[in-house]
């Protein structure tokens, strides 16, 4: 089942009841998937079905005071995205800044210790990803030119523990780039601290294969260079070729 993790909207959208007042949150459900953001008696919503769900079993969320963004299934995410972008786009953002994503822990995101599961991590990684992706404004290309986002190496350190409702802040900024790789660092933050860190290497592909960095950003910021790449992802490189190279 997709998560029901929720996450922060443009400021710009309205976030008050119909006769200006803050009201108490709603459930409401909007009966497609890719269905766009609508207002509903003072409320802007959208939301997205789990695999296998019908119109009878969404997943729905709600907002009055303060906008949020269901957690994508993977092969809706990136659409989307594209199409919310193109209605109601999202605070834009430069290459090079950090993406916050305010979250809750659900029920369905835990596992036997009540804690967000490991592999939940990962998916919410993946979210954190696609929504840099459209506020750098680099989704826009990336669907113009048919390119394919892919994630070829995650490195994970778990610190703390995300309890079943607690509320913690995904951090997602990309940290630097060769002629293949894009590298990021996305962190989880709870109450108490640091709850994990992770570094992803991601890549762009389209029918002729790998499409550079430089190339792709270039797009987006004309001049751009990459800032040095950090001694420990040299290394985490270092370790994966030695790694790979029987393979």
């Amino acid at each position: 089942m997709a998560s029901a993790i929720v996450a922060d909207a443009p400021r710009s959208a309205p976030a008050s009841g119909k006769n200006g007042r803050s009201g108490s949150s709603r459930r409401i459900s909007v009966p497609h998937p890719c269905a766009p953001p609508r207002r509903i008696s003072g409320a802007w919503v959208e939301c997205h079905f789990p695999i296998g769900g019908s119109a009878n079993h969404p997943v729905f969320y709600t907002r009055l005071r303060d906008l949020r963004l269901s957690h994508f299934i993977s092969f809706v995410r990136i659409p989307a995205l594209a199409i919310r972008q193109h209605l109601r786009p999202l605070a834009p953002l430069g290459s090079l800044d950090e993406e916050r994503l305010r979250m809750t822990v659900w029920p369905n995101d835990i596992d036997f210790n009540l804690h967000l599961n490991n592999a939940r991590y990962l998916s919410i990684m993946d979210y954190g990803r696609v929504h840099l992706l459209a506020r750098t404004g680099l989704l826009r290309h990336i669907v113009r030119s048919r390119w394919k986002p892919l994630v070829g190496a995650v490195w994970i350190t778990y610190r703390r523990s995300l309890p079943v409702f607690s509320a913690f802040t995904l951090t997602s900024r990309l940290v630097c780039w060769d002629e293949r790789w894009f590298y990021l660092e996305q962190t989880f933050t709870g109450r108490e601290g640091l709850a994990a860190v992770g570094w992803v290497k991601a890549v762009l592909r389209d029918a002729q294969g790998n499409v550079e960095p430089q190339r792709a950003l270039e797009r987006l910021t004309p001049g751009i260079v990459s800032p040095p790449m950090p001694e420990a992802i040299a290394t985490w490189n270092e370790l994966t070729r030695e790694k790979l190279a029987g393979g």
